[in-house]
């Protein structure tokens, strides 16, 4: 079951900022080794969108552990097929600021 994936504004935003992160405070190789574990996570997402548990706060959105800083937020559309990715949560953030 493929389903396609979009990147919400608020994904791409915090995606850019991890990777800013990385860049500024990491080695190219936890870069590298990030856009694998993020590429994988997508992967796993499109194959089966359920594979990752529903988030504490919203049973229409899942998270899956990227890596242990951060935790990729997505919802799933069924009737449409398609997974949208909302936000790539940095969990040494507050958990307070957190929506989903």
């Amino acid at each position: 079951m493929a389903v396609k994936v979009l990147w919400t504004d608020e994904a791409q935003q915090t995606f850019d900022a991890n990777i800013a992160y990385l860049n500024k405070e990491w080695a190219d190789k936890e870069i590298k080794r990030f856009l694998q574990r993020t590429a994988k996570v997508i992967e796993n997402i499109t194959a089966n969108p359920l594979i990752y548990p529903a988030s504490a706060k919203s049973n229409n959105v899942r998270k899956a552990v990227v890596n242990k800083h951060i935790i990729l937020y997505y919802k799933y559309y069924p009737i449409k097929k398609v997974a949208a990715l909302l936000s790539f949560w940095n969990t040494t953030q507050s958990p307070d600021k957190l929506k989903y």
